[in-house]
């Protein structure tokens, strides 16, 4: 056979390697920064990109673990993985099934070529290697988010030991680990913190024999009943009582001009049951009985005039500042119902863009499209107005009876589901409470009232 490369052919030996080292270079990592919006922006969105560089970004213990167990029950539970929401939520454990899965399909994957995969679609291998950049990513802006509220690592910690337990509770085959004996011990002695352990990406194993119905069954018990919370149990009573926290008041003037800055129709207000304090949670008899319990309300039914030194548009509140759900139905929001230390919210959606970085290499990256305003969603909300509120005994289930009954933070789910296709509930919880959507990473905090 005639050699190919020769003394005599040294121009087509070195054509050679320049084209390999040029193929070798467009399969280098790509940075992001050239991604476009797969959406046309509208006046109120802005599109922003979260880069998190795995090596330089810490992320606190407790929301890795979050994230890693989470991670842990995608993957014991592939065989069940879904695009849609499959399962009828008629039941507590049914219904905490169905909001897992609606989580899952919520994931948005957009490949090389701008299409949307779902996460149900990858393939073994492609849901691990997806999964170990979500989970890290997330944890690092749960961490973020954790530095404005002083007890969400609690409130967190407490939403890891419920996965924990419902974990082993639904596999005989799970085998701990120390870093998993000594994760136990820390939440039973009630003092787990931040640094207790080192993390990896491995620390948990995968359960070998996962039964679903059990797991699903016990999260719905630590999840959604009374005498199982997962947080502190609190008994609200009338805002004149001396017990149990109290709608803490801020100044009229300070609180209208922080919504004339900082609010736009479509966004979020929302309070907790104490300011800053996410690990308390209401009974279920207490919703809707009284404004300490903590609400959710979608901001709009105001007019914009006037300006400032930017020339920004503020609004003008008269009387009316949104829409929401109380005992008594669906109802509109004014100015004196409010008055507190409260959150102004806007919505985001989070996506993930698959980057070829080698090869036969992927990594996914975190970027989110923000909607600092969402007049829209108002204008849905409004056409509930009246709707009754669910009756303690399907508190449970509550989620699942949209629209045909609310509670405050199912209508601003349903509304916002609804209009633009972003879940901002909790993986499990089929009553959602105001801290579970303070947690979610479709909310950003666009002020602090307090």
């Amino acid at each position: 056979m005639k050699r190919l490369f020769n003394k005599k052919r040294p121009d087509l030996f070195w054509s050679i390697v320049c084209l390999l080292a040029m193929m070798m270079s467009c399969s280098s990592e790509v940075e992001p920064a050239g991604i476009e919006n797969s959406e046309p922006l509208t006046d109120n969105e802005t599109l922003s990109e979260e880069l998190c560089d795995f090596d330089t970004i810490p992320a606190n213990e407790t929301a890795l673990e979050y994230f890693d167990l989470l991670k842990t029950v995608i993957l014991a539970d592939d065989a069940n993985n879904s695009s849609t929401v499959t399962v009828i939520p008629d039941t507590p454990e049914t219904a905490a099934e169905a909001a897992f899965e609606e989580k899952l399909a919520d994931i948005k994957i957009i490949d090389e070529n701008g299409l949307t995969i779902g996460f149900a679609n990858l393939s073994r291998a492609e849901k691990e290697v997806f999964l170990n950049d979500w989970a890290k990513q997330e944890a690092i802006a749960l961490t973020q988010k954790m530095e404005t509220t002083a007890d969400f690592e609690t409130y967190v910690s407490a939403e890891n030991q419920a996965m924990a337990e419902a974990l082993q509770a639904a596999s005989d085959a799970v085998e701990a680990t120390p870093e998993d004996a000594s994760e136990a011990e820390a939440y039973s002695r009630g003092n787990r913190k931040a640094g207790l352990y080192k993390s990896n990406r491995s620390r948990r194993n995968i359960p070998a024999n996962f039964n679903s119905s059990i797991f699903f069954k016990e999260i719905a018990k630590r999840f959604n009943s009374d005498e199982n919370s997962r947080t502190q149990k609190v008994k609200f009573r009338s805002s004149s009582s001396t017990s149990g926290p109290k709608l803490e008041k801020v100044d009229s003037m300070y609180f209208l001009t922080s919504l004339r800055r900082h609010a736009e129709p479509g966004n979020l207000l929302l309070r907790l049951p104490k300011h800053g304090n996410t690990s308390i949670k209401i009974k279920i008899e207490d919703f809707g009985k009284d404004l300490t319990a903590g609400h959710v309300a979608i901001l709009g039914g105001f007019t914009k005039n006037g300006t400032e030194n930017n020339n920004m548009m503020l609004p003008t509140f008269n009387g009316k500042i949104g829409i929401g759900a109380y005992e008594e139905g669906v109802r509109i929001e004014i100015l004196s119902d409010w008055l507190c230390k409260s959150y102004i919210l806007c919505i985001q959606r989070v996506n993930y863009y698959k980057i070829k970085t080698g090869w036969f290499s992927y990594k996914y990256i975190r970027t989110y499209n923000r909607f600092l305003g969402l007049p829209e969603l108002y204008a849905s909300a409004i056409n509930y107005k009246g709707y009754p509120y669910c009756d303690l005994a399907e508190m449970p289930i509550a989620k699942w009876l949209a629209p045909q009954k609310f509670i405050c933070t199912t209508l601003a789910w349903y509304c916002v589901k609804k209009l633009k296709d972003i879940n901002i509930t909790s993986w499990y919880s089929t009553m959602p409470t105001p801290s579970d959507i303070l947690l979610n990473e479709n909310i950003y905090i666009k002020f602090n009232i307090k």
